[in-house]
This record gives structure tokens, C-alpha cells and sequence, in this order.
């Protein structure tokens, strides 16, 4: 009697084993291609199936940009996830710090576009939406939402790259996890068993990286899980992320300066890596190019006597402006000993149209008149050295400039104040 019991225990553990194998193949349904490299509909079955695939074609090498650097696909499509006259999924690739790391993306970079391959025939496809997380480090878990953008239908391109903008670059921090993901909805009515939509590529499946997937509930898994390891199901998804750089918006850090005469100043400095529009130069805080210098040093002439600290700013061509460079400064002291303060008098001063220039113990051979720019605006040489000159200051507008005398004993600056 136990023997018989025993017998009918094992067939109907036997029975009940082969019905849920059954119930498996009616939810995971494969459709093969009717010919190879081709794309065919899958072969329509009375079953309705939850999920399963499709085969596609490959796609032109054309369509590759070497500039998408977060992927892992290739750019052969084997298949479409889909299932059910309606489907409503997620799918996802994911990239950990050292991924992003040796894909050289870095902190501060922008992911601008997003790109994917899906399929649109029968219009099946009713929302997609692009589902950018990060910061998670646990597979079931993508992170925070960072970024949600819904994609035109209109724009969607069936079984080809559909490139996407994204209206907001999300910034990139390479210290955490980054999902690029799309939750695709979709709806068909023509072909009840064939509703798929999202493709992936016949390149061994990267797991957990180049194949996950949201299909029901809450529980993320990946396409070779769900497909029980079947190698139809090998593959990772054709997303792709386009990364724009960081452009750095650093400061000169290596401005220096020569002195090729007694009264000229020649900045130097280093070119920056990234791309430039160009440099404004500033001596003691006064701008002295009114336009972009565009090579990498600048002569600044006529120099008075005095102390000079000059800075650079940098324009980037993306529209950054840096901050000031490092300073130098230049110091010019020539003759200054030699002639004393009260060895030449100015009046008056402030002027309106004369200026007088006269001097108890000095000859005067030549007067220079210097705006705040260093530009000369001004000068005149006594044939005859004499102890009083005039000039006429009449055309100059209202402000400050310096009047440069130069005598038998050496030169001496004034400043002067031009009134109304």
C-alpha cells in the first residue's frame, strides 16, 4: 500500500511540474526570423504571450557616432521585448563609477542627448518617456529620478536610431551610478501577440549593465533572467547617451612680463587647452583693449613713470569668462631722482584750455601728455630748450591725464585735471 501511494505522489508531482513548464512557454514566447539578417514579424500563435521577442536587422554603420561614449551595445539589432496586445515596461542601461570612469566621463559633464532603437510599426507605440537616474548602488533600485522628458511620437523612427535632445543637459557626477532608461507603453491591436517595441543588439549581454529591465511591479531584473537564460535573450539594449565635457572656464595662471625699453611693457602668457575667443588685458584695473586680443601676448607702449599691475581675462567659446589671471606688475623709475617736485610747477590745474608749465631752475625739452590709458595724446618739442612753455589742452574732454616733462636733468609726471 505505501509503495502505491508513493507511486502516485511522484506522478503527481510529475504532472503538476510539466503544467507550470506549459504556463512558462505560454508567458515567454520566442519568435524567430523568417529569414536570416532580415526583419520578419514574429509567428502569430493563439496563445496571447506576456512577453517575448522579435528579431531585427543590422543597422548601418552610418547611423555610429564615436562621440555616444555611454553604451554598451553594438549596432546590430537581434530582437524587440514586447508581449500582449498591451506592454508596459522599462528598460535600462546602467554605469557604475568606474564605468564612467574609463569611459572618460567626468564630473561636471552634461549628458545632452539620448538615442534608442525601438519598434513603431502599426504606430503600437502610445507614450515613451526617457527616465534619466542617478546615484544608486543596488540593482533593484536605479536612484533618483534626475530627469523625465517625453518624446514626441511623431519623432520616433521605427527600427532606426531615434536621436533625441534633451531640453535640460543633465549634469553628470561620476562618483555615482547613472541608469539611462525609456518606459515605453504600447498598444496592438493588429498583431495581438506581437507587441514588440524595445530592441536589442546580438552582442553578449553585459549583466546588470547593458540589459535591465522593469517588467512588472517594482522589481527590476534583467533580459537574460527573464528570458531563463535562453540565448535567444542575449543581448543589451540599443541605448545611448551622448556626453558633452565639461569645458573648463579656468584663469591664466602663468601671465609674466618683460621690459623691452625704458617705457613698454610685453605680456606673455600660455594658450589654454580649450577652445578661446580671445583675452582682455587690464593695467591697474583700468581695461585697456577695448576688443579681444586673440594671440597669446600683448605690448603695452609709452609707459610713464610709476608702478603698473596688469591681469588677464579669459573668453571662452562657449560664453565662460574667467576669472582675472594672475598679477605682475612692472615698476618705471627713470630720472625720477633727478628732478625734484618743486622743480617745475603746473598751472593752472585744474585747467580748462591752457596749461602753463614753467620752472625756476630747469630747462624743458619736451612735454608729453598721457591720458589714463597710457595712450599719448600729446607731445611737443621744444627746438629751443626753454624754463616756460604752454600747451593748449582746449580738445581734450573732461578728466584726469599726466603730463610727462623732460629736462636736461631727467623727467618728472604731473597730473593734471582737465575741467569744463
Amino acid at each position: 500500500m505505501k509503495q502505491i501511494l508513493l507511486f502516485l505522489l511522484i506522478v503527481i508531482l510529475f504532472i503538476s511540474n510539466l503544467t507550470a513548464q506549459n504556463e512558462q512557454l505560454e508567458r515567454i514566447q520566442l519568435s524567430l526570423p523568417q529569414s536570416q539578417g532580415s526583419y520578419s514579424e514574429p509567428i502569430h500563435s493563439a496563445n496571447t504571450a506576456q512577453c517575448s521577442i522579435s528579431h531585427g536587422k543590422e543597422i548601418e554603420p552610418k547611423s555610429y557616432r564615436e562621440d555616444w561614449p555611454l553604451s554598451w551595445c553594438t549596432h546590430t539589432i537581434k530582437s524587440y521585448l514586447g508581449g500582449g496586445v498591451q506592454t508596459n515596461c522599462k528598460v535600462a542601461v546602467r554605469f557604475t563609477p568606474v564605468d564612467l570612469t574609463e569611459k572618460g566621463v567626468s564630473s561636471g559633464d552634461t549628458l545632452t542627448k539620448f538615442k534608442f532603437i525601438a519598434n513603431n510599426d502599426d504606430n503600437r507605440i502610445t507614450s515613451l518617456t526617457i527616465e534619466i537616474f542617478q546615484g544608486s548602488v543596488i540593482l533593484s533600485n536605479p536612484g533618483t529620478l534626475k530627469y523625465q522628458q517625453s518624446v514626441p511620437l511623431s519623432s520616433i523612427l521605427s527600427k532606426e536610431w531615434t536621436e533625441i535632445d534633451l531640453t535640460t543637459p543633465v549634469v553628470i557626477d561620476n562618483s555615482l551610478e547613472l541608469w539611462l532608461s525609456y518606459h515605453v507603453e504600447s498598444l496592438n491591436p493588429v498583431y495581438p501577440v506581437a507587441n514588440h517595441t524595445a530592441g536589442f543588439d546580438a552582442s553578449p549581454h553585459i549583466e546588470n549593465k547593458g540589459n535591465l529591465l522593469l517588467w512588472s511591479g517594482t522589481q527590476w531584473t534583467t533580459l537574460w533572467d527573464l528570458g531563463g537564460g535562453n540565448s535567444n535573450w542575449d543581448g543589451n539594449w540599443l541605448i545611448e547617451g551622448f556626453v558633452t565635457p565639461a569645458v573648463p572656464c579656468d584663469p591664466i595662471a602663468n601671465l609674466s612680463l618683460e621690459k623691452p625699453s625704458e617705457s613698454s611693457v610685453l605680456l606673455i602668457w600660455s594658450e589654454p587647452k580649450s577652445d578661446i575667443d580671445g583675452y582682455l588685458i587690464y593695467r591697474n584695473n583700468i581695461l585697456l583693449t577695448e576688443e579681444l586680443v586673440t594671440t597669446n601676448s600683448y605690448l603695452d607702449e609709452n609707459l610713464l613713470n610709476g608702478i603698473y599691475e596688469y591681469y588677464v581675462i579669459t573668453h571662452y567659446s562657449n560664453g565662460c569668462v574667467s576669472d582675472s589671471s594672475n598679477h605682475v606688475k612692472a615698476e618705471f623709475n627713470i630720472g625720477i631722482n633727478e628732478v625734484e617736485e618743486s622743480d617745475v610747477v603746473l598751472y593752472q590745474n585744474p585747467a580748462t584750455e591752457k596749461l602753463q608749465i614753467t620752472s625756476s631752475k630747469l630747462l624743458i625739452n619736451n612735454i608729453d601728455v598721457f591720458d589714463v590709458y597710457g595712450r599719448n595724446l600729446l607731445s611737443s618739442h621744444l627746438i629751443i630748450p626753454s624754463s616756460h612753455y604752454q600747451i593748449d589742452i582746449s580738445h581734450l574732454q573732461y578728466g584726469i591725464y599726466f603730463v610727462k616733462i623732460t629736462t636736461q636733468k631727467g623727467v618728472i609726471i604731473k597730473k593734471i585735471t582737465k575741467s569744463l
